[in-house]
């Protein structure tokens, strides 16, 4: 299943990066092999069909950090809780309107913003390494600018992609760049009230690190937005990150423009259970076997410990405290199988691994789903999740069928069809095994 990447790309931050989880050069999970050109580029806006087009804007400003304060209270978010879901609607109340000011700098530290997923402050900077990492703010009036970089952006095929999400919707979509140039996210904001602006990582962590350097606003830096009561954990391989999803054929080569993770079923679940989400996904990686065949790197249980990607496994620690969830979704055994792993590790693996998990986060319901990629080693999967859940009751396994025909992309992944015909056929399960 993995084969050597045929051509060499041109920036050489970019194959540091591709090193990154993999010791030899190797693809995630089907032997597909990575875009074979590369394009410099810098601040970047694409558009899609759904989105509503927005002007993008790259002119520096001279700007000093101020804290401001909103023009009036605004009242609590109202939650309404419907036959499928629970959503929490932003702040609607009429503000005293503001005029814009001049642009001035949000501090990255400030409590008013709220980081998705698991991210830090290093050097100034806030950390965006896993799919779905962001930021989302409330602000009242006028502009928003950001700084969005990465060392691996020279090239527009594995440079990190962002959504641009306002009040909920998506409306644009954003790249990193390898310049500190402005980019303005959303404009000419209503002065009367609240709107929810959110960026969130749409690429997965191993081919496009980011780091979010600055935001800029005219407009009124508004209270923390409301957060959803559920909170989902969501741990995964290649189909998690989205590979292929924005592909309709086996043969179409990797590339992040391609990658878009809020098409996956974990993250379209996540939405429609109106949770909160951190994801932690790694192509190739398994859980006691790697696409490459190792059982000593590219194994998701050893990253667990970590705040962002680490392909050497070393770094700052992740609290497992600060962030407890409600339901853990793990999509792993894919590459232990297609790599030929025995049923014995592999079977271990998850037992350690379950164990691990029930030690950090002792009152999550866990649930197993395999199978969208391929059925092979499917008994010895859930037999062995079966066992753990014989002392262990808040622990499940769910089989989704593979995908075939239009639902293949990239590399035989699922594509946007197939992962809502996933989605579709988990959605009420989990339901039932949640009381959501």
């Amino acid at each position: 299943m993995k084969k050597a990447f045929s051509i060499l790309l041109a920036c050489a931050t970019v194959l540091a990066l591709l090193a990154g989880c993999t010791a030899t050069p190797d693809t995630p999970a089907d032997g597909t092999t990575t875009a074979a050109s590369t394009t410099t580029t810098a601040a970047t806006t694409t558009t899609t069909a759904e989105e509503t087009d927005m002007t993008t804007s790259t002119t520096a400003t001279a700007a000093t950090t101020v804290s401001q304060t909103p023009a009036t209270t605004s009242t609590t978010a109202k939650t309404t809780t419907t036959k499928k879901t629970t959503t929490t609607k932003a702040p609607t109340t009429t503000l005293a309107p503001i005029t814009p000011t001049e642009p001035y700098k949000v501090a990255l530290s400030d409590d008013r913003l709220h980081y998705e997923g698991r991210t830090m402050i290093e050097n100034n900077s806030v950390l965006l390494d896993w799919t779905g990492t962001g930021v989302t703010m409330q602000v009242q009036g006028g502009d928003v600018r950001v700084k969005l970089t990465s060392d691996h952006a020279q090239s527009s095929l594995l440079a990190p992609y962002f959504a641009v999400y306002i009040n909920g919707k998506r409306k644009k979509t954003v790249v990193a760049n390898c310049e500190t140039e402005w980019q303005t996210v959303a404009s000419n904001l209503p002065a009367n009230r609240y709107t929810t602006v959110s960026i969130m990582k749409l690429s997965e962590a191993q081919y496009s690190a980011a780091k979010l350097q600055d935001i800029e606003l005219t407009g009124v830096l508004g209270p923390k937005p409301t957060l959803p009561d559920r909170k989902m954990l969501i741990l995964g391989d290649s189909i998690t990150c989205g590979w292929g999803s924005k592909t309709a054929s086996v043969s179409d080569n990797f590339t992040t423009p391609t990658e878009d993770g809020s098409l996956t079923y974990p993250w379209l679940l996540a939405d429609r259970f109106d949770a909160q989400k951190h994801i932690l996904a790694v192509s190739g990686n398994g859980i006691a076997t790697s696409n490459s065949g190792s059982t000593t790197s590219c194994l998701l249980p050893q990253q667990m410990p970590f705040v962002h990607y680490e392909a050497d496994y070393s770094g700052p620690q992740w609290n497992a405290d600060s962030y407890q969830p409600d339901l853990i979704l793990i999509g792993l055994g894919t590459n232990d199988t297609l790599a030929g792993s025995p049923a014995d590790r592999l079977a271990n693996g998850i037992k350690n691994f379950s164990a691990t998990l029930r030690q950090n986060y002792p009152n999550a319901t866990v649930v197993w789903v395999y199978g969208l990629m391929t059925a092979a080693q499917e008994s010895t999967i859930r037999l062995t999740v079966e066992e753990v859940a014989e002392t262990d009751s808040k622990v499940h396994y769910l089989y989704v069928d593979p995908v075939s025909g239009v639902e293949l992309g990239s590399g035989t992944h699922p594509n946007e069809r197939g992962h809502k015909r996933a989605a579709d056929e988990l959605e009420p399960q989990l339901r039932e095994i949640m009381g959501w």
